[in-house]
Order: C-alpha cells, then sequence, then structure tokens
C-alpha cells in the first residue's frame, strides 16, 4: 500500500496513543482544515488511524504498536 508523501509526513508528526484534532494536525503539516481532514479520513481507511467521536469533537489517534 503506497502512501503518499502528505500522508507518511502526518503519519511521522503524530506520537502513538496521542488523540489529535484536524486543527492540530493542519497547524503541523501547513494545510488548510479541510484538506487535512480528507488526508486523515484516507488514513482511517487504510486502518493506519482510528478515530473518535464525530464531527467537531472528532480525534485521530496513531495505534500503538
Amino acid at each position: 500500500m503506497a502512501l503518499s508523501e502528505r500522508h507518511q509526513h502526518i503519519l511521522s508528526i503524530m506520537e502513538a496513543g496521542i488523540e489529535y484534532s484536524t486543527e492540530q494536525v493542519a497547524e503541523k503539516i501547513g494545510l488548510k482544515g479541510p484538506r487535512t481532514r480528507q488526508l486523515l479520513n484516507e488514513l482511517v481507511n487504510k486502518e493506519l488511524l482510528a478515530c473518535i467521536g464525530t464531527t467537531k469533537r472528532r480525534r485521530y489517534i496513531k495505534p500503538v504498536d
């Protein structure tokens, strides 16, 4: 499963076991919220991230290996 450079960047800045909001990730990678949300959801679909909650309270977490 090939990951884009942006997907890899997101995974590299996230620490396992810590919850992140879309805004937190967007700030770290320098993209706007909607594009960051799309990338995060793609990683969730690939089962590389888990999501907790819905809508504004949604958080993303990198599973602990």
